[in-house]
Formats: structure tokens, C-alpha cells, sequence
């Protein structure tokens, strides 16, 4: 392979100090090793009096009075740009964007990383409306964006694509670990007596990274706990935040059980010497410290941050995410008490930053993306997908069936068939938010008035149970009353009431797919296995609460074992409140799965009158801009033209819910899926039933569309598993059965 040359641009550069400083002054000299050359060019930060030593050239473009302008970087890049092959920014320092442009002229590939709150669609939201659209196009002169979490994973958005964005995160060199005696001599030399037990925090002290919490937690923790000391490394950065944090120690009393070393060469001697790494930050890219607590074995007690921290700590197992002070200070008392723990959890810490997070594997990676870019037809160094963090991007629904791997199942019954797929959940009040659900499942009891009528019609429902209603026996007592009359269990993952319950209680993070892979994964098993418990059949019909599924999710459910997937909603996008986009699902099932056939059965819904072929653009145009303020939506339904339905007498009246199954037959549909909320049946919850007199409507028009169903329109029904069974058994003669 020929040398290639890479210059990597930065606002601000420190690599004895800040994380990304520090990350690629270590990854740079690994990538070397692979033919490429690197050099730094700084934006901002002024030439160091005693420049730091370094294994590549570093170029400060900031004079010695502070000035610093985008023309400076462009003279740089004219004078030097055509002596290279990529151009990597590390910080976006022009918002003109014409830097990049004349890279691009220069015959550079051009990569962007985002490590803190800016990934593509948030530099684009600091541009005023007016300019976003063509903020957007210039945009397009990067290729290529990197995130080093799935939380800055650009691939999420609509325009960028997966094709132009990666998630490599930030990694370590993992280090040897001192032997017993070692350590002890370590500790004594840092005047730490045997029975204390060490937690340690490396970084500086900020507001965005949470030490005051920290130490207020500590606070608490050393009441009753005497031999416990915390080690605070690391320099104060916000001078009025540092005097709070130890205005408040000195008050406490707290000066001889916590340490502060502002500044350490070597921060490895306080890893080894230490028992327990706390983490409160609010804010991560990445969080690269706590990689080095676990590559030194130390079980890490951190802060959730939704697709960072959870996408490599596990939960009870590497350490402890938390989101309120109370389980900050219950997950640091159970390390602390319990040094058995604390190795067992250290040990595969340790494992999970050896098996993924190694600088050379990383090198390898970046170094396969410059090739890729620069020079399409060279042999890549290694790949660059990431399976131990893209499962965690997030919800990635927007590009349709075939993106996640969906291919339609072609439908064998002649007949029509319903199945009825129940959200048998806790009721709360749906205006205050998920954070007012407690649990209550008082409403179950109100099933059984829908029970009666469906079987009165011959139709087995699919009750997909949630954590709450499964481990509650009052209302466990009146589900399994249903299966022995023949009723399907299925599960409904809600996340804010699904132990583990370490995220915040808030929307975004009521979709499921928004979680990692680590901690879906976990409610998920938590809740197949209280509905084991009380029901006493393993579940093979799965639904996302909140419909937030996502393409990791997709992967989680096949490898846990389910056979069905109830989660797509055609046509809705609940993208606004960060979920998922459906937009262009339609009704009909599909096949997917990475080794196995599983069946994506969606809820029904569609558009219906005379411009439904429409549907889509017409309904997307009614939501944006100017038209979004107009009545527009209102007018076509009023006329006729085009109104969205969905099978659900929640919210739709019979005749409309007929008038969606005849326009879907026509388009050969012949799979139906009927739904509604447990809770809709109790009044004083959802918008659907505020009074008695709305949930009788319900119930009334669940009935009227069954007489259409089973007697007007001579349709059968069946259950999402007998509807998997059927249609498996229908492929396996060709030889198809396993794959996609």
C-alpha cells in the first residue's frame, strides 16, 4: 500500500489533558504503523510556552494575541492541503464551511468526528432556521462522520445515511495489573491504610462532570461506612465550581477521608491503588476514563448516559449505571460492602475493554476508513463496523423494510384473517408523561368485558403483557384465566417500569430501541422471565412499548428467541418525540431475521379516500411549515379525499376501521391486526376514554367491526404465533426457511 498522509484539525488541543487530546496522541503512533503519516493542525488553543513532546508535528494557527480566523486556516490548507490525503476534523471551526470545500478542491477526503454534542444534526440547530437548508448542503463536503458513541452516531439522521457515518469509539492500551504484594506497596506509598477502601474519580473538576455530586454523595457514604476515602484527580478547570466543591468538604468535615491531586504524570498508580471508580458526569461523548478504570479491574459506578456509558458498562455485571442520587449511593454501599463483588464485577470490566476497546483495534479501523475514502481500490487494513457499539445507535426505521432487512411475506391465506393484539400494561395518566406511571394495574380487571366478546366471535387475543401487569398477582390472576380460555401472551416491553430501572423516567427514553443493546437486552430478559413465572409458557410474540423499535432491538428480540414482532406502525413517525419514523412500512408482514425466518406482523393502519395513493407526501406536507398551521389535514378527511386510520376502536369508529380493511384487501392484503390499550378501558387515562360512557363506545365498536369481520366479510382468525407457524410452513418445501 502507498503512505498516506493525514492531518487531523482540532479547536482546541491538549494531549496531556483532554480526553481526545490524549486518545490520539496514543492512537496516532498505532495508526503509523499501518503507512500513514500524521500531523496536527490547532484552531484555538495557543502555542504552548514548553510545547508538549509528541510523536507527529503539531501547528498552531492562534497568534500570541488571540486572534485566530477562518482565513488563517485557509491560507494553511492552500500552502500544505495538496501534501496530504485526508483531512479528519476533530472540532467543526467553520461555520461557513468553506474550509472544508477547498479541502475537497485540494483533492482531500474529508472526515468529521463528533465527541461532545456535535454530531451533523446538532451543528445544524445552531443555524438560525432561515439557513439550515443550505448549512445542510454544505455540510455535504464532509463524506464521511465518525461518532465515538452511538450517541453521536450522524447515521441517524434522515440525510446523512448509514453509508456516511461509523461509530469507532475511544479506547485504551490495556495495562498490566500489579500483583498483590505490588499493590500494597503502592497504596502505603500513597498513604492509604490496608482496610481503607479506595474510590477513585479521574478528570477535572467541572460542573458538566458532577463532582460536587460526588462528593455529597460521598458525604452520606462515609456516615456509615468509616473506612471508605475518596481520591479526586485531576485539575479545577471552573475556579468559582472548585471553591463550592471544597467549601462544601471543609464544611462537612470531609478534608481527611478525601484527596485532591490537581495534576497526575502517571494516573495508573491511583487506578491500581484503588477499590471502586465513581463517574456523575452529565455529559459524555465517550467517557474514556471510566475504559481505563475497567481496564485496570475496577468496577465503575456511573451516571446514565443514554447511548454512551450504557452501550459499554453493563449493568450489574462491569459495574452500576445510576440516574437519581439515591441509587448513586445504594450501587457505591453494595460495592463497598461486598469485595467479592467488587472483583467478580472488575474482572469483567477488565474483559469487556480487552475484548473491544484496545487502541490497536481501533487504529486498524481508522486507518481502513482513510483507505476507504482516499483510496477506494486499496485492500482495507480491517473493517469498519463496529458490532460492539452499532447495536446501540438508536432507532433507524426512517429508511424503510428493506433497510433493517425486511422482505414481504407473500401471503397464502384466500380468506382474511384477524388476529387482536392487546397492550396489556400499568395505567397512568397519559398527559402527565411516562414519569406518572407507579405501576397500578387496577384496569386489567375491565378486560374481561372485552374477553367475553371476543369470544363470542370465535378470536383468541394476544395479550402482550408489561412488567407490571405480569408481576402483580392480582392482576397475573386474571391473564392466565385467559390463556386457559386459549389466549396468547405475549410481551410488552416498557421501559421506565422494567427493572433495570437506571435511565431517566422521562419520553426519550420510553422508547425501547432508544436504549443500548446492553439494557434492552436486560428488561427484556427480566420481563420474558416474570412472565415465565407467572403465566408459565415462554413468550414468542414480542411489542415494543410505545412502538420504539429499532433496527438493534430487531436483533436483540431474534437472539433472545422470539418468533414475532408486533412493533411497526405503517405510516406514523414518532420521530418528533424520538422514536421511531414508520412513514414507509405498510400493513402487509414481513419477513426478517439474521439466522433464523421471524415475522414482523404491524399493527393495521393506512390511508384511506380517494387520494390515499397519496398518502404518505400529502400527510408529511399537512405536518411541515406553513401547511403544518393550516387546516389542511382536517379539509381532506371532512371531504373524503384522504384520512389515516388505524384497526383500533380506541379512536376510530367501526365504519372507518371497515372502510381501511376494504382498501387494504383491494391492495391484496389478507393479514389484519387489531389493537387497543387495556387502560383505555378504565376512564380517566388515555384521550380515548375519559368518561364510562367512551369506554362503552369502545367496547361497542370492537363488536360491530367483528360482526363485519367473522359474518360480513366471512374472515377467519387466528394469533400472531399461529400466524408465523403457518406461513413458515408454507416456505419450508422451498428450502428457505432460515435466513432472510
Amino acid at each position: 500500500m502507498s503512505q498516506m498522509r493525514v492531518i487531523h484539525l482540532y479547536r482546541r488541543f491538549r494531549p496531556d489533558f483532554t480526553g481526545d487530546g490524549i486518545f490520539y496522541a496514543r492512537l496516532i503512533p498505532l495508526m503509523a504503523e499501518s503507512r500513514t503519516e500524521h500531523e496536527v493542525v490547532v484552531f484555538e488553543t495557543l502555542r504552548p510556552l514548553d510545547p508538549i513532546p509528541s510523536d507527529f508535528p503539531v501547528h498552531y494557527l492562534t497568534s500570541s494575541s488571540g486572534e485566530r480566523s477562518r482565513f488563517a486556516l485557509a491560507q494553511w490548507l492552500w500552502k500544505n492541503g495538496k501534501n496530504f490525503d485526508v483531512l479528519h476534523i476533530h472540532s467543526h471551526v467553520d461555520r461557513t464551511f468553506l474550509n472544508y470545500w477547498l479541502a475537497r478542491f485540494l483533492g482531500l477526503s474529508v472526515i468529521y468526528s463528533s465527541t461532545l454534542e456535535d454530531s451533523a444534526d446538532e451543528i445544524l440547530s445552531r443555524y438560525r432556521p432561515s439557513f439550515r437548508i443550505l448549512a445542510r448542503r454544505l455540510l455535504k463536503g464532509i463524506q464521511h462522520f465518525v461518532g465515538i458513541s452511538p450517541r453521536l452516531y450522524s447515521g441517524k439522521s434522515r440525510w446523512v445515511g448509514e453509508d456516511s457515518a461509523s461509530v469507532i469509539p475511544q479506547g485504551v492500551t490495556l495495562p498490566s495489573l500489579c500483583d498483590a504484594p505490588s499493590r500494597e506497596a503502592l497504596r502505603a506509598s500513597l498513604g492509604i491504610e490496608p482496610h481503607e477502601i479506595i474510590i477513585l474519580y479521574v478528570g477535572s473538576v467541572s460542573a458538566r462532570k458532577g463532582v460536587l455530586d460526588l462528593v455529597k454523595c460521598f458525604d452520606k457514604l462515609a456516615a456509615t461506612t468509616p473506612d471508605a476515602r475518596l481520591v479526586i484527580v485531576g485539575p479545577v478547570i471552573e475556579p468559582e465550581y472548585g471553591d463550592e466543591v471544597f467549601r462544601f468538604i471543609a464544611d462537612k468535615g470531609l478534608g481527611s477521608r478525601i484527596t485532591h491531586v490537581p495534576y497526575a504524570e502517571d494516573p495508573g498508580q491511583y487506578y491500581q491503588a484503588s477499590d471502586i471508580f465513581a463517574f456523575a458526569s452529565y455529559s459524555e461523548g465517550f467517557g474514556n476514563v471510566l475504559l481505563e478504570a475497567m481496564s485496570f479491574g475496577l468496577p465503575v459506578v456511573s451516571r446514565y448516559i443514554g447511548d454512551v456509558t450504557d452501550t459499554f458498562i453493563e449493568h450489574g455485571g462491569s459495574g452500576y449505571l445510576f440516574s437519581t442520587d439515591a441509587a448513586f449511593l445504594t450501587s457505591l454501599k453494595t460495592l463497598v460492602a461486598d469485595r467479592g463483588l467488587r472483583h467478580g464485577m472488575g474482572a469483567r470490566a477488565r474483559k469487556r475493554v480487552e475484548d473491544d476497546f484496545q487502541l490497536p483495534y481501533l487504529a486498524k479501523r481508522y486507518v481502513a476508513l482513510y483507505r476507504r475514502l482516499a483510496a477506494p481500490d486499496s485492500v482495507p487494513d480491517g473493517d469498519t463496523h463496529d458490532a460492539a457499539l452499532m447495536t446501540g445507535c438508536g432507532v433507524t426505521m426512517a429508511g424503510g423494510p428493506a433497510a433493517v432487512g425486511m422482505s414481504l411475506v407473500q401471503q397464502s391465506p384466500a380468506q382474511p384473517t384477524l388476529v387482536a393484539v392487546i397492550d396489556t400494561e400499568s395505567e397512568f395518566l397519559w398527559s402527565a408523561g411516562v414519569g406518572a406511571d407507579e405501576g397500578s394495574v387496577h384496569s386489567i380487571e375491565q378486560l374481561k368485558r372485552a374477553q367475553s366478546i371476543f369470544e363470542r366471535y370465535g378470536l383468541k387475543p394476544c395479550y402482550v403483557v408489561d412488567f407490571p401487569v405480569a408481576s402483580n398477582e392480582e392482576s397475573a390472576v386474571t391473564i392466565r384465566d385467559f390463556v386457559q380460555r386459549g389466549a396468547e401472551i405475549g410481551v410488552h416491553l416498557q421501559p421506565w417500569t422494567t427493572p433495570p430501572l437506571v435511565e431517566p423516567k422521562e419520553g426519550w427514553h420510553a422508547f425501547p430501541g432508544n436504549l443500548s443493546a446492553n439494557l434492552e437486552r436486560q428488561k427484556l430478559e427480566h420481563l420474558i422471565g416474570s412472565v415465565r413465572h407467572a403465566f408459565g409458557v415462554t413468550p414468542r410474540t414480542y411489542k415494543a412499548g410505545r412502538y420504539g423499535i429499532s433496527r438493534a432491538s430487531l436483533r436483540t428480540i431474534e437472539e433472545v428467541g422470539f418468533d414475532v414482532d408486533l412493533s411497526v406502525a405503517p405510516t406514523f413517525d414518532y420521530s418528533n418525540q424520538g422514536g421511531p419514523d414508520f412513514s414507509l412500512f405498510g400493513a402487509a408482514p414481513y419477513w426478517f431475521g439474521h439466522n433464523r425466518k421471524m415475522l414482523e406482523l404491524p399493527t393495521t393502519s393506512g390511508f384511506v379516500g380517494l387520494l390515499s395513493s397519496f398518502g404518505r407526501p400529502l400527510w408529511r406536507l399537512s405536518e411541515s411549515g406553513w401547511v403544518g398551521k393550516t387546516r389542511l389535514r382536517g379539509l381532506l378527511d371532512k371531504l373524503g379525499l384522504l384520512s389515516r386510520v388505524r384497526l383500533s376502536p380506541e379512536a376510530y369508529r367501526a365504519t372507518e376501521m371497515i372502510r381501511l380493511t376494504r382498501t387494504l384487501m383491494s391492495k391484496g392484503c389478507r393479514y389484519f391486526t387489531l389493537s387497543f390499550h387495556s387502560s383505555s378501558l378504565q376512564p380517566g387515562f388515555t384521550p380515548y376514554s375519559k368518561t364510562k360512557a367512551d369506554t362503552d363506545r369502545i367496547l361497542a365498536e370492537l363488536e360491530k367491526y367483528l360482526v363485519f369481520f367473522t359474518r360480513e366479510l366471512q374472515g377467519t382468525t387466528s394469533t400472531p404465533s399461529a400466524i408465523y407457524d403457518a406461513e413458515l410452513g408454507n416456505i419450508r418445501p422451498t428450502g428457505k426457511s432460515g435466513g432472510k
